[in-house]
């Protein structure tokens, strides 16, 4: 779930100010992940169960944004932006730990 918005006000002439937000809330979950090692030929198998604990994230982000159209063909802007990446659980090899989510905090 992510509702945001975000709203753009023409203060001077020319000159726009724009601001967005958004929560972020995600739950991810890996349950009953096994690996099975066989450990010579022959022998058997026994498989390993991983179960992590399930991954939430809680996040709130946004975006400043301030452009001055200097003529029809020439724009200049500075903008301030955070956003997440999630985190989650590696498919391929479950016996890897969980990764965490990234916060990132941009300035183009």
């Amino acid at each position: 779930m992510a509702p945001f918005g975000q709203v753009s006000w023409e203060f001077l002439p020319r000159t726009t100010l724009t601001v967005g937000a958004r929560y972020t809330y995600e739950r991810r979950t890996l349950d009953d992940a096994s690996v099975t090692v066989i450990p010579r030929v022959g022998a058997p198998g026994a498989p390993t169960i991983y179960n992590y604990p399930a991954q939430t994230i809680k996040k709130p982000t946004f975006r400043v944004s301030l452009d001055h159209r200097f003529n029809d063909e020439i724009l200049g802007y500075a903008s301030f932006n955070t956003g997440i990446k999630s985190g989650g659980f590696n498919n391929i090899t479950p016996s890897n730990p969980p990764y965490l989510p990234e916060k990132l905090d941009v300035l183009p």
